[in-house]
């Protein structure tokens, strides 16, 4: 049975109702990848010495496959639950037709009506720290970055982005309330194996990639105009749940064939409201009587007000979205907490028929006697500066893109020459834009910063390229050189063309047998190696990542979040925010990172990676 309704619950304050996905399945994904379609480097036919690496790019193709069923709509899966990490990740696959740019990844728990498309290779993982590590690359000191029974779910942010400005996606351009950790988030993707990565019992981690839809909300006053004398764009906020919707038909290496549904049905969600005022009077004067010169009636009420924002999703590939709002409805009140009250919001299948559909509704209350922006604050955030510590990324200067985030609104700045023990200005992104915020906030809500990034090195240079230089392509030639005992040969033709996800890279049904391939399979991954040769051994660093979580310093937990109630007329107070080194295991993926949770760890300057400074002043509006 899929969820109808939920409690109050302001930490949790949306949820997703009559889901296709929840409880779909009694027992969680197998995790067989390898029967689906995934690769091993023993599915190739070596051929030369050089294969014994050409081999490696095997696992390529494909990448990912899907977990069940045999149509794109059966693989169109549901997710939703409460973000541990939300971040762009530092490198990926740079060949076109699997990355437009870099993805970003939402690493989720899934609630438990969900859980079953974590597959049995997605291991829960705890947060305390890991046997330390002694062989290999010997780090000592480690902890997982993700952890808790997570789900990953990816998306292409270059894939919805128009060429003008396919990087770093368009959650760069404009305030799109991006979701990040802490946060619920629900998801539409479509449900794969990642075949890179094996486990050791030879399974696959399951994912929701690419993804289709994406939805969260964030506690944010705002200026309505009901609220305003009727003027849009006022000064006076009041407190409101802005929740925030956005679907693209493009994935990355896979599009979609529309937005609509799997199962036809409109997106609908329950929306938790601010609390409502304890009750706006009015009094009407009603015709007298005989015995009575005048009546007064007393009215109550509390007027729901709305505003939809689509215009700051404009920016976005394909063609213009739909002219059609989303649907809220007033559920009704519970007598036991009267105040406490939901909106149910559907997205018509209407909205839902271009190539993307972005909107940023914002639910709160008419403000009849002032109370509720007497409770709203001014909050002034400013990025002022990073801080490189002493970790070496690489020989000698570095090239860093570093990410920040606070309260869902990202920026992104570039630096060449990176050294040691330097300070960088964060007052302008890479496009010269001021990062200074001003947010309006109740005062019992809290600000809360993000940070991460990478140290870029030669894989990036193959994403800087074009995208017809990055493309992969192959000829019937190429896939003859492939041929096994049993393979016949195509006409012969040396005219190389784009390769296909569907036909050439992700065949189906996937071969069996010895090799374990086919041969356009082995040509493409010979084509990849000769994009990509000068690239191994050379990946992007990750930097070490920062979110408002447990694991987080115990000296910066009070201050990221910070909840802005308290901070009023303390002027302008100065905080920094700081990343440790952060590396991947192996080729797992899964990133490690050093303590840092007790006073002892996170001063250890050997370990700091670098430092954020911000000052916020926190006022009444």
């Amino acid at each position: 049975m899929a969820t109808t309704s939920k409690p109050y619950d302001k930490a949790l304050p949306f949820t997703r109702i009559n889901s296709p996905s929840e409880n779909l399945a009694p027992t969680r994904l197998s995790g067989d990848g390898h029967t689906r379609g995934t690769r091993r480097e023993g599915d190739f036919l070596e051929q030369a010495l050089i294969d014994k690496i050409v081999r490696k790019l095997i696992l390529l193709t494909p990448s990912w496959t899907t977990t069940r069923g045999t149509t794109e709509r059966d693989v169109e899966q549901e997710i939703q639950g409460k973000l541990v990490r939300s971040f762009q990740t530092w490198t990926d696959a740079p060949p076109f037709q699997w990355h437009r740019w870099y993805d970003w990844n939402f690493h989720l728990e899934p609630d438990p009506g969900y859980d079953w498309l974590r597959g049995l290779a997605n291991e829960t993982t705890g947060s305390g720290e890991l046997p330390v590590i002694t062989k290999g690359d010997v780090k000592g000191r480690n902890q997982h970055v993700v952890f808790g029974s997570v789900m990953e779910c990816e998306w292409d942010t270059g894939s919805f982005a128009p060429d003008t400005m396919q990087r770093p996606g368009p959650m760069f351009d404009a305030d799109w309330a991006w979701p990040m950790a802490n946060q619920r988030v629900w998801l539409v993707g479509r449900s794969i194996y990642d075949g890179g990565h094996e486990t050791s019992h030879g399974l696959c981690r399951s994912e929701l990639h690419p993804c289709k839809a994406v939805a969260s909300a964030r506690w944010e006053a705002f200026n309505f105009k009901e609220n305003n004398g009727g003027q849009a764009g006022g000064r006076v906020f009041t407190p409101a749940i802005q929740f925030m919707f956005f679907s693209s038909r493009f994935g990355g290496f896979v599009d979609y064939p529309d937005l609509r549904p799997a199962d036809g049905q409109p997106y609908q969600f329950i929306v938790d409201l601010p609390e409502a005022p304890a009750g706006s009077t009015g009094r009407m004067a009603v015709g007298g009587t005989p015995d009575t010169a005048m009546n007064t009636v007393v009215l109550r009420s509390n007027q729901l007000l709305i505003n939809f924002d689509r215009p700051r999703f404009a920016n976005t590939r394909g063609g213009r979205a739909p002219n059609v709002d989303p649907i809220v409805e007033l559920l009704p009140e519970d007598p036991a907490h009267p105040r406490l009250r939901q909106a149910k919001v559907t997205i018509p299948l209407s909205a839902l028929t271009g190539d993307s559909y972005g909107v940023l509704i914002s639910l709160g209350w008419r403000d009849v006697s002032g109370e509720q922006a007497a409770r709203v604050k001014k909050c002034t955030v400013k990025l002022k500066n990073l801080f490189k510590a002493g970790i070496d990324h690489d020989t000698f200067s570095e090239e860093w893109r570093l990410k920040a985030g606070v309260n869902g609104r990202w920026f992104q700045w570039e630096f060449n020459g990176v050294r040691n023990n330097t300070n960088h200005s964060l007052e302008r992104d890479e496009k010269n834009r001021p990062t200074a915020l001003v947010i309006h906030l109740h005062e019992d809500d809290a600000l809360q910063l993000a940070a991460h990034g990478a140290e870029l090195d030669l894989v990036d240079d193959v994403y800087m390229g074009s995208n017809a230089d990055r493309t992969i392509s192959v000829s019937n030639a190429d896939v003859n050189v492939e041929l096994g005992r049993h393979d016949r040969p195509l006409p012969h033709n040396t005219t190389r063309r784009p390769v296909d996800w569907k036909t050439q890279i992700d065949v189906r049904p996937p071969a069996t047998g010895s090799p374990g391939s086919y041969p356009v399979q082995r040509a493409i991954a010979r084509r990849i190696f000769s994009l990509m040769w000068t690239t191994f051994n050379d990946q992007n660093d990750p930097l070490g990542l920062i979110d408002g979580i447990s694991t987080a310093p115990r000296r910066e937990q009070p201050h990221n979040p910070l909840k802005i109630g308290p901070e009023v007329g303390r002027g302008e107070r100065s905080f920094s925010i700081t990343g440790y080194e952060t590396w991947e295991e192996g080729t797992s993926a899964e990133l490690l990172e050093r303590p840092h949770f007790a006073d002892a760890e996170a001063t250890r300057s050997r370990w700091i990676d670098y430092r954020i400074d911000y000052t916020v002043k926190v006022e009444n509006q």
